[in-house]
């Protein structure tokens, strides 16, 4: 056998091109028992399971099965003093078929919708 092909032969192989140490993938450290890591590779978020609505009991008593009650929305007429719980002590000037009011708080005029949460009848 010749010199060259001996020579070539106690080499070890060359990496392929393209190839390189951080190409391969690490190795894992071993864990002790009752240490590992949850889930698949060591992942710690999981998927949770759906909730059924269907299981959930329903207690009578409880005060989280009551449907809430409409308040009946207050009615105003023109010159009623309210109080309004940005713009203070005004006037109502004007009455909108129940769906606004306008009110006079001194130098300004606010119209008001329905249900009138921040207007309060004096």
């Amino acid at each position: 056998m010749p010199a060259a092909s001996r020579a070539a032969a106690e080499r070890p192989p060359r990496p392929r091109a393209g190839t390189h140490d951080h190409d391969t993938p690490p190795t894992r450290t071993p864990v002790p028992p009752g240490r590992e890591p949850p889930g698949p590779e060591g992942r710690i978020l999981v998927l949770m399971k759906p909730a059924h609505a269907a299981s959930r009991r329903l207690l009578p008593g409880s005060p989280f099965n009551v449907l809430p009650v409409d308040l009946p929305v207050e009615q105003f007429t023109v010159r009623d003093q309210v109080t309004h719980d940005k713009y203070g002590l005004g006037r109502v000037v004007l009455v909108e078929d129940d769906d606004a009011v306008i009110v006079s708080f001194g130098s300004r005029r606010v119209r008001v919708l329905s249900p009138f949460a921040t207007l309060t009848k004096l």
